[in-house]
C-alpha cells in the first residue's frame, strides 16, 4: 500500500529531479475469452477489452491533473494471445491480432502489449529488452505485417538486450513458419 510519504517523495522527484512518469499499464487476463470458434472467441476479446479499459485513457488524465504528473502513455497488456488464440480451431491467427487492434482502438490506444513482463522470462527463455522470436522455449504464432516481403533486410532482436540481428524477411519467416498479412486496422 502506497503511503502519503512515498507520494511526497514521488512529487519531490518529479519536481527537483525532474522524473517523468511516462508510462499506467492495465492487466486484463483473456483466457477467459478461449472459445473453440475463432469468431467468437474475438469476439468476446473485444468485448472484455473494450469493457475493462473503457475508462483507461480518462483514468490516465484524471491522474495527471490530481496528482500533477505527466502519463505519456496508457497501455493494456493482455495474456499472450498464443494461449487464447490456441484454444480455437483456427490456424489463421490475423483475426484475434484485429481483433485486439480494433478493441485498442476502441478505447483510446494505439496498440495492446500480449506479454505481461513477468511472464516473458518463463515462456520464452529471454529477459526484458533481448527476447527475439527466434529460439524460444515454446514458439508461438508470428505474423509480420505483408509488407515485410518487399524489404532487402529486417532486423530482430539476436536474444540479448541491445543486440540485433539482419535477416533477409523470407529467412525469418521460412524460420518462424511465420504469416504475412495486413494487420494493420
Amino acid at each position: 500500500m502506497i503511503n502519503s510519504q512515498e507520494i511526497l517523495q514521488t512529487l519531490r522527484m518529479i519536481d527537483q529531479q525532474h522524473l517523468d512518469v511516462r508510462t499506467i499499464t492495465m492487466g486484463i487476463s483473456l483466457l477467459d475469452c478461449c472459445d473453440p470458434d475463432p469468431a467468437a472467441a474475438c469476439r468476446k476479446i473485444y468485448d472484455k477489452i473494450t469493457t475493462s479499459a473503457e475508462h483507461l485513457v480518462q483514468t490516465g488524465h484524471d491522474i495527471e491533473t490530481e496528482f500533477g504528473i505527466p502519463i505519456v502513455n496508457k497501455r493494456i497488456s493482455v495474456t499472450p494471445m498464443a494461449l487464447v488464440a490456441g484454444a480455437s480451431r483456427t490456424n489463421d491467427y490475423v483475426p484475434f491480432a484485429q481483433a485486439m487492434d480494433k478493441a485498442a482502438k476502441a478505447v483510446g490506444e494505439k496498440s495492446i502489449a500480449m506479454l505481461p513482463q513477468k511472464e516473458l522470462l518463463p515462456l520464452t527463455g529471454y529477459v526484458h529488452g533481448g527476447c527475439s522470436p527466434v529460439g524460444m522455449k515454446k514458439q508461438f504464432p508470428t505474423v509480420f505485417h505483408e509488407t515485410v516481403n518487399e524489404l532487402d533486410l529486417i532486423a530482430v532482436s539476436a536474444g540479448k538486450i541491445g543486440h540485433q540481428v539482419q535477416v533477409k524477411p523470407a529467412d525469418l519467416l521460412n524460420l518462424l513458419r511465420a504469416k504475412t498479412a495486413d494487420v494493420i486496422v
